[in-house]
């Protein structure tokens, strides 16, 4: 919109059809049985016959929730997924893209180095879906000595910050 923004009315009918809960396994009160690309691939195929950049927005959650269902580590799906079902949904999004040219996922230049009480990231993130609402972000980093890796960010963790960025309506 003029704003650059989904609108709260867009989003609310975003979890209102539940899309959020077609990731989350029964156990934690979600309707997967299992983790289903193709059911994702239609959703979004769906949602971009009216506008890209509004389904792109629309997924992202659900691209949080995928992953953190299949590849989480011992108890983030425990932690992080109950927040999805429900009345007062969390808005996730995930932060891939880096603003450099000819960007390559299997290099990236944002880092996350092991300190005492976790990890430290330090980088910068594009085109990311969802992030001035976002309440949790899974950033893609590269973890020194090990390769690619994801992180769970809360989004008032200390030095995370998030800036405007007008790109063509993402």
């Amino acid at each position: 919109d003029k704003d650059w923004d989904i609108s709260d009315e867009v989003l609310a009918q975003s979890q209102e059809l539940g899309l959020n809960l077609l990731a989350v396994p029964e156990a934690l009160d979600g309707a997967a049985t299992a983790r289903s690309p193709l059911t994702s691939c239609l959703i979004a195929e769906e949602l971009a016959k009216g506008d890209f950049s509004l389904a792109m927005a629309l997924m992202a959650p659900l691209s949080f929730v995928n992953a953190v269902s299949e590849f989480g580590s011992s108890g983030q799906p425990e932690r992080f997924l109950p927040a999805f079902v429900g009345e007062d949904v969390v808005v996730a999004t995930v932060a891939l893209m880096e603003p450099t040219l000819r960007f390559e996922p299997s290099r990236f230049k944002t880092t996350a180095t092991k300190v005492v009480d976790g990890y430290r990231l330090s980088g910068v993130k594009t085109m990311v879906p969802l992030g001035k609402r976002a309440e949790v972000i899974l950033v893609a980093a590269h973890l020194k000595g090990t390769g690619p890796r994801c992180f769970i960010v809360e989004s008032n963790a200390k030095g995370f910050k998030i800036e405007d960025q007008r790109t063509m309506g993402l």
